[in-house]
């Protein structure tokens, strides 16, 4: 790709935008996307970790998944902070940009590879048909397994 430039846009279940970043294509191939982007929100403790400005994240965005990952590096040391999984309908690309509608269901991963589902309610409360609502836990699933078997996790390995 000659221009590496890309916004990656966040929606809600509804397909309406929540929030919107820049990236830099790392990689494509026909089935996914790596971007690498960096936090820019301010100093955010989350589930024993603390996301800071400027942390690097390497996303991956698989075409047909019903997720993507982020790798989440420390801003100072480089060290894996975690995976954060978010469970999402299959993205769309156009132009230089890249959208996923969050289903709310996420999984959090620890380097030490402990899993943490996070808002379950609030999945539930969407309201979406029993095939989506499938489509999402089997996704989840798929995560779980992915993090669970693999000694060296390799990010792109996931496609």
């Amino acid at each position: 790709m000659q221009d590496s430039k890309i916004t990656v846009i966040k929606n809600n279940h509804l397909s309406q935008e929540v929030w919107r970043y820049d990236g830099e294509v790392v990689k494509q191939t026909p089935d996914a996307l790596l971007v690498k982007a960096f936090f820019n929100r301010p100093e955010l403790p989350f589930h024993e970790i603390v996301l800071m400005e400027g942390d690097r994240f390497i996303e991956l965005y698989p075409f047909t998944k019903w997720f993507n990952i982020y790798q989440i590096h420390d801003r100072e040391d480089g060290k894996l902070k975690a995976w954060y999984c978010n469970i999402t309908r299959p993205v769309r690309m156009t132009d230089r940009k890249i959208e996923y509608d969050d289903l709310a269901l996420d999984l959090l991963v620890y380097p030490d590879r402990r899993q943490l589902v996070l808002d379950e309610e609030e999945f539930l409360g969407l309201h979406l048909s029993e095939a989506e609502q499938n489509q999402a836990r089997r996704g989840l699933q798929e995560l779980q397994s992915l993090f669970t078997r693999a000694d060296n996790f390799d990010i792109w390995d996931c496609i």
